[in-house]
């Protein structure tokens, strides 16, 4: 297991377990019961060169979604949530190399953004909600845009976020 996340995926009020299995290159969903207690894993495949990941409902609509980074096609990579503890077909956004990633609102707007470290090129990218698809909008299942990306350097070996 690389990294570990919990959130309430299937939007029944109980926390799930939500798991990197990078060895497996799966990604494994284990819904609570409420009482601590986790049903058995459902896995699903992730590209081989996913590094870390971030839950956060990035489209508005109450189900949390997943992000995660792909460091083999530079790409920051969106699984809209379900709703019932899955994640519809993945999209793919430049993101310039990340490695660790975060999802909060960074300018104050109520619609998040993504923050991602950048390990090749020191760098700390921002990827604003918005972009082509105007900016009080977010990402979307029609629509499933970011603003352009934002690198800022900042120093060699740039690996975490958080």
């Amino acid at each position: 297991m690389e990294d570990v996340r919990i959130a309430d995926t299937d939007g029944d009020g109980s926390l799930d377990l939500v798991a990197l299995l990078r060895n497996l290159d799966q990604l494994a969903v284990a819904l609570g019961d409420g009482s601590g207690a986790f049903a058995a894993p459902v896995t699903s495949p992730v590209d081989d060169a996913t590094r870390r990941f971030a839950l956060h409902d990035v489209d508005g609509d109450g189900a949390v979604d997943l992000v995660l980074t792909d460091g083999d096609s530079n790409a920051l990579v969106v699984q809209l949530g379900l709703g019932d503890g899955t994640f519809a077909a993945p999209t793919r956004f430049d993101a310039g190399g990340p490695f660790e990633v975060l999802v909060e609102d960074l300018d104050g707007d109520r619609i998040p953004d993504v923050l991602t470290t950048n390990v090749s090129t020191g760098s700390v990218t921002t990827l604003s909600a918005g972009g082509s698809i105007g900016p009080d909008e977010r990402p979307s299942a029609t629509t499933r845009a970011f603003g352009p990306r934002s690198p800022r350097p900042v120093g060699e070996g740039a690996a975490g976020v958080g």
